[in-house]
């Protein structure tokens, strides 16, 4: 009975890392990893453009990450450095500056872009995604443009 309590404690402690991709295979749903050396006034329009999306982002399962090299996170303390750092080789962001990607329920890279994100054409594309396209037809949309 410990061995299964102390399993069930462990997994708890691993539910945060695992919804993101690249550390399970179970990804439940989809992500925007965004990457600058330091917080300034770029990430913060950015994170301001992401509550303005809000509705948008929420409708399409989308949920986000912002790093920094200086160790700015958001949401807060949700890896480690450690993590942070694999993260950024695994997607080969270890030089890059101002960098966003979409990252897709599969786990794998929709589409990078850096400087200013176009949201008209982010959400587009994730729509054009054939389980997007299944979500949209069990339900509408609920968010006004």
């Amino acid at each position: 009975m410990k061995y299964i309590n102390l399993l069930f404690i462990s997994s708890l402690l691993t539910l945060n890392a695992s919804a993101y991709p690249e550390y399970n295979q179970f990804n439940s749903h989809r992500s925007i990893f965004y990457v600058a050396d330091l917080k300034d006034k770029r990430v913060e329009n950015f994170i301001n453009e992401l509550n303005q999306n809000k509705c948008l982002l929420d409708e399409r399962d989308i949920k986000f990450m912002v790093v920094t090299r200086n160790g700015f996170q958001l949401p807060n303390n949700l890896f480690n450095q450690q993590q942070i750092k694999d993260m950024l080789k695994s997607y080969n962001l270890e030089e890059s500056n101002h960098v966003g990607i979409l990252i897709g329920k599969d786990g794998k890279e929709k589409h990078r872009w850096s400087g200013e994100p176009d949201w008209s054409s982010l959400m587009l594309l994730v729509d054009d995604m054939p389980l997007r396209k299944a979500e949209m037809e069990k339900k509408k949309s609920r968010c006004v443009i």
